[in-house]
C-alpha cells in the first residue's frame, strides 16, 4: 500500500482529501495514516506504530491499512473514471449489469444500447462484444421471444465481425511484439529479423485492415521499422499518409489523443537536419493535442507529451545551429521536471542534450557538468547515450586543452565501446582519431590537424545510421 501511496501525485492526493471528507468515518484515522506514509521513506510499520502510540487503531493497523487501501483504489477510481475511457467504459458496464440486476429494464435497455453505439464508434471491440452480451442477457430476462428469435443471426454477424476484427488487430501487435525483440537481439541479426517483419502477409499483403484501429497500427509499425531499418523517408511517408487519413473530415476514425500525438511524435522522430524547419509545425500540433480540453490524457501521458515537446524543440535548434534556443527550451524542461518530476531515462536524454547545446555555444564547463551527470548516474540500458556522452567528452577536454588527462579519457571511451557495443568500427576509428588529434594538438601541429579533418569527416558520415552532425559541425568550423 506505501507504494500505492508514493506512485499518487499531487492532484490525485487532493482528491483523495476530498474525497475522504464525504464517504470517510467519523474519526479519520486513515486519513492521518495516508497523510504519514506518504512523507515517510522508507515505509516501516514499526515507525508508524511508534508515530500513533497514542492512538487506538495502531493496536490494528492492519484493519486500518486494508480500509485505507479500498479507499484510495475507490477514490482513483472515482478520480478517473472521465480522465481513462477504459475505467469509464468498465463503471458503464457495471451500472447497466445493475440496473438489470434490479428489474429496470427499461433503463437498463437505453444505457446499452447507448454505450454499444459508442463502443462501435470507437472500435472497442472487447467491451463491444460484452455489450452484445449484456443485450441479450437483458431480452432474454424480459421474455422477449420474438425478439430474441429475430435478433439471434444478426447478434451472431456481429459478434463473429467483432471477433474477426479483434483477431485482426492482435496481428499487429504480435508483430509489435516482434520488432522489440528483433531490437534486443543482437546488433548484426536486427536487420534479417526487421526485414522479416517486413515480409509478414499482414504488412506484406495487398489485404487491407479490418477496422480503423488497425489501420493506424500498421503505420505506426511500418513506421517503426522503417526507422529501424534507417530508411527514414518511407517512415516519413507512412506516417504523412495516416495523419492526412485521420486528418479527412470524410474519414470516420477519430484516433484518441494519445494515439494521435504518437503518430506526429514518430514522424518528429523520423526528420532529420535536412528537415529542421519542418519540424516547428509539427511541434505546434503536438502542443495543440495537449492544450485540447478534455483530451483524456493520463499524467503519465501527460508528461510523457510535454518532455518529448521540449526535446523535440531542442534537436530543432540544434540542426538549425541555434544554441541559445536550445538552451532555453532545454532549461524549460528542467522546470518542468523540477514541478512534475520526469522517468531516468529522459533526464539522461536531456543532460546529453544540453551538454550538445553549452558545447555548441562554447560554455565548455557547463557541458562538461551535464555529461559528469551522464557517467555518475546510472543509464544501463542506454548506451547509445553513452557513447554519444564518452565522445563529446573528448571533445570537450581538446578544447579546453586538458591534454594532460585526455590519454585517460581516451582509454575510459574506448574500453566502453569494446565492452559494451558489437560491431562498433566507426566510434573506435573515431576515438583512435581524437586521440591523434589530440597528440597533434599538443605539440599545435597545424598542418597534420589540416589532414585528419577530413578523415575525421568520412568517419561521421560513414555512419549514417547515428545522427552526429555534433562532430560534423565542430570540424568544419574549427579545421576545415
Amino acid at each position: 500500500m506505501n507504494l500505492l501511496i508514493k506512485g499518487m501525485n499531487k492532484n490525485e492526493k487532493g482528491y483523495f482529501r476530498k474525497f475522504c471528507k464525504l464517504h470517510g468515518n467519523r474519526d479519520g484515522n486513515h486519513l492521518k495514516l495516508f497523510d504519514c506514509i506518504s512523507v515517510m521513506d522508507p515505509y516501516s510499520d514499526e515507525k508508524v506504530r511508534t508515530h500513533f502510540k497514542n492512538e487506538k487503531f495502531a493496536t490494528r493497523l492492519n484493519a486500518t491499512k486494508f480500509y485505507l487501501k479500498n479507499m484510495i483504489i475507490r477514490a482513483l477510481r472515482n478520480y478517473y473514471e472521465e480522465q481513462e475511457p477504459y475505467i469509464g467504459k468498465l463503471m458503464a458496464l457495471s451500472e447497466a449489469y445493475i440496473m438489470l440486476k434490479k428489474g429496470l429494464q427499461q433503463t437498463a435497455q437505453k444505457r446499452i444500447l447507448k454505450e454499444k453505439q459508442a463502443c462501435a464508434a470507437s472500435e472497442s471491440f472487447a467491451f463491444s462484444m460484452l455489450w452484445i452480451n449484456l443485450y441479450q442477457r437483458l431480452i432474454n430476462s424480459d421474455d422477449r421471444i420474438s425478439e430474441i428469435i429475430e435478433s439471434a443471426p444478426r447478434l451472431y454477424q456481429e459478434k463473429q465481425r467483432l471477433a474477426d476484427q479483434y483477431t485482426d488487430n492482435a496481428g499487429y501487435e504480435l508483430l509489435r511484439s516482434k520488432i522489440v525483440a528483433a531490437q534486443t537481439k543482437n546488433s548484426m541479426k536486427q536487420a534479417e529479423l526487421l526485414q522479416q517483419v517486413l515480409r509478414h502477409p499482414i504488412l506484406s499483403g495487398n489485404k487491407m485492415p479490418l477496422s480503423n484501429i488497425a489501420r493506424a497500427q500498421r503505420s505506426e509499425l511500418l513506421a517503426r521499422t522503417y526507422s529501424l531499418l534507417n530508411e527514414r523517408e518511407k517512415g516519413r511517408q507512412v506516417l504523412k499518409e495516416t495523419i492526412e487519413w485521420c486528418d479527412d473530415p470524410h474519414t470516420t476514425y477519430v484516433p484518441s489523443p494519445f494515439n494521435y500525438y504518437i503518430m506526429h511524435n514518430q514522424l518528429l522522430n523520423l526528420m532529420d537536419g535536412e528537415g529542421a524547419r519542418e519540424m516547428a509545425p509539427i511541434i505546434d500540433k503536438c502542443r495543440q493535442i495537449i492544450a485540447a480540453k478534455p483530451n483524456n490524457l493520463s499524467a503519465k501521458e501527460e508528461n510523457e507529451i510535454q518532455s518529448n515537446i521540449y526535446l523535440h524543440e531542442m534537436r530543432m535548434y540544434g540542426w538549425l545551429h541555434q544554441p541559445e534556443d536550445m538552451l532555453k527550451s532545454g532549461q524549460k524542461l528542467e522546470r518542468y521536471f523540477t514541478k512534475n518530476g520526469g522517468g531516468a531515462e529522459t533526464r539522461a536524454v536531456l543532460s546529453i542534450m544540453m551538454a550538445f547545446a553549452y558545447f555548441a555555444a562554447k560554455k565548455f564547463d557547463k557541458a562538461l557538468l551535464k555529461l559528469n551527470a551522464i557517467f555518475t548516474d546510472s543509464y544501463a540500458e542506454r548506451y547509445d547515450l553513452l557513447i554519444e556522452a564518452y565522445l563529446l567528452n573528448i571533445m570537450v577536454h581538446l578544447e579546453l586543452g586538458n591534454f594532460a588527462i585526455m590519454k585517460r579519457q581516451i582509454n575510459l571511451a574506448e574500453n566502453f565501446v569494446k565492452k559494451n557495443i558489437p560491431e562498433a568500427s566507426a566510434e573506435l576509428s573515431l576515438i583512435k582519431a581524437f586521440a591523434k588529434l589530440a597528440r597533434e594538438m599538443e605539440v599545435g601541429n597545424k598542418e597534420v590537424l589540416r589532414e585528419l579533418a577530413p578523415k575525421i569527416l568520412k568517419i561521421v558520415n560513414s555512419k549514417a545510421r547515428v545522427d552526429r552532425s555534433y562532430i560534423d559541425d565542430w570540424i568544419k568550423g574549427r579545421w576545415a
